[in-house]
């Protein structure tokens, strides 16, 4: 029985750095503060020395300490729980993550350190790993070592009612070190299956919180001075009935000035004009879509997406005109991919007036079929161990090639990729400001388009903040 638990973020190499609070720790701490189970959030992904965590394990003493692993970095976050292991023994290590729903019980031979593993969804199985009412062969999704073997409890069932999940209310953590913009998850699962999503290892039955709970959480933090929301769904609008609930529920309330973001991606074939417009009548004010392909081929054929670029183009389109604004995200080199099919890419990159694009390095996932495909085809340029730990986000280097386009045309593909990305970042930026002087748009176009501005955005809490607060009094201007 465990009844001291500590979360930690292990320190990421993303760009995101930590000043958008942790949603994934926050639901797990919610859930075990609702057992009556104590906990304490370690958050390092701002880099945090490892000192640090000491101070926070003495100062608390857990009896087990639960760590996120994903792939990208994992072996940081081994390292991580050896130095723990080392500095701290007498508590006992539980991972969970998307690395870990990849790899299984294989994360326990890995890092031998590790005591247990959660695959999918945690918040259930970490509270009966605590209380222990049940054996451990009984806990899904659970992963254990015994008698120097791996074992694990029943394969788990996705949660069906997540209004049963109560939503993060992050007690324990001080929000004044993080952007004041709300992480809202109001629905899990994808049923389609890209063949790059990392997220396809996950629970894929879609699943969705009613409309009234949603909006329990956003007039949670409403009543608290939050005005600014972001929702990480991978499908927030599957069921476009729900969408509409939602937008009634919030009108019903009467909460105004809403600023909300879907900036993690919805697909373009589960919208349309009046659902964007309904959304935007009630605050949501950006959009972000997965185009991953500029024609139908690469679209349809390649990487399965199940949609049109007739469809995209009219989903952007339609955003643009309601007033929405939009990001987009394309990967660029899928196998089977060749040069024509990138400039097919570029040039939807550059038709519309986006806020942001992500013109992303393909990078195979474990669990994924690209990865399945890269290793099968034997085109690694560098060793899954390797770049998994050694890339970032944002690198540039291939780490495979392929017959239609080697090593060298992808370098080039993702260096011209990065300046078609800073190109629409500076025009964004000048829209933004365009009620400001000309030069004054122009030197803050300059400094934001380059990897420094984007670090002072991403990674800088009070650029941030006041980033935030410049663009939402823009908007509700408007």
């Amino acid at each position: 029985m465990f009844k001291r638990v500590l979360l930690v973020a292990p320190p990421s190499s993303s760009y995101l750095g930590a000043i958008r609070l942790p949603s994934n720790l926050g639901y797990l701490a919610e859930s075990l503060l609702r057992a009556g189970i104590e906990y304490a959030v370690a958050d390092m992904r701002d880099a945090s020395s490892f000192s640090a965590l000491q101070r926070k394990a003495r100062a608390f003493g857990p009896d087990l300490i639960a760590v996120s692993v994903f792939s990208l970095g994992y072996q940081r976050a081994y390292d991580l729980i050896r130095d723990v292991k080392r500095s701290y023994p007498k508590a006992a290590v539980v991972v969970g993550g998307p690395h870990v729903s990849a790899l299984e019980g294989r994360v326990l031979e890995e890092c031998p350190e590790i005591d247990f593993a959660v695959v999918q969804e945690g918040e259930a199985a970490l509270v009966q790993l605590c209380k222990r009412e049940v054996a451990l062969t009984e806990i899904p999704g659970l992963f254990y070592r015994e008698d120097g073997m791996v074992h694990s409890g029943p394969t788990p069932e996705c949660i069906e009612e997540l209004d049963r999940i109560p939503y993060p209310t992050y007690a324990h953590l001080d929000l004044k070190r993080y952007a004041k913009e709300i992480p809202l998850v109001t629905s899990r699962g994808c049923p389609y299956r890209c063949i790059f999503c990392f997220h396809s290892v996950m629970q894929d039955a879609f699943r969705a919180r009613s409309a009234a709970s949603v909006v329990d959480e956003i007039e949670h933090w409403y009543e608290r001075g939050i005005r600014q929301f972001v929702v990480d769904d991978d499908n927030f609008t599957l069921v476009k009935k729900r969408v509409y609930q939602i937008c009634d529920e919030i009108e019903r309330r009467g909460l105004k000035d809403l600023f909300i973001r879907c900036a993690n991606g919805i697909r373009a074939d589960r919208v349309d004009r009046d659902l964007l417009q309904r959304m935007k009548s009630v605050g949501v004010h950006e959009v972000g879509f997965g185009a991953d392909g500029g024609n139908d081929r690469v679209l349809l054929e390649v990487v399965q997406k199940g949609e049109s670029l007739e469809t995209i183009e009219a989903a952007v389109r339609d955003a643009v005109d309601v007033g929405i604004g939009v990001r987009l995200f394309i990967i660029l080199g899928h196998p089977g991919e060749t040069m024509s099919d990138v400039e097919d890419s570029f040039a939807l990159a550059q038709r519309y007036p986006l806020i942001r694009l992500h013109l992303n390095n393909p990078i195979p996932y474990p669990g994924t079929r690209l990865f399945e495909w890269v290793q099968e085809h034997n085109c690694f340029l560098r060793s899954p161990e390797e770049y998994l730990n050694t890339l970032t986000d944002s690198d540039c280097e291939p780490v495979f090639e392929t017959a239609e386009l080697p090593a060298e045309a992808r370098r080039q593909i993702m260096s011209r990729a990065r300046a078609v990305e800073r190109k629409v970042w500076r025009q964004a930026t000048e829209r933004m400001l365009d009620r400001q002087p000309a030069p004054v748009r122009r030197l803050a176009a300059t400094v934001f388009a380059t990897e420094f501005g984007r670090r002072l955005f991403f990674r800088n809490l009070a650029t941030r903040s006041i980033i935030n607060r410049f663009w939402y009094r823009r908007v509700m201007s408007d």
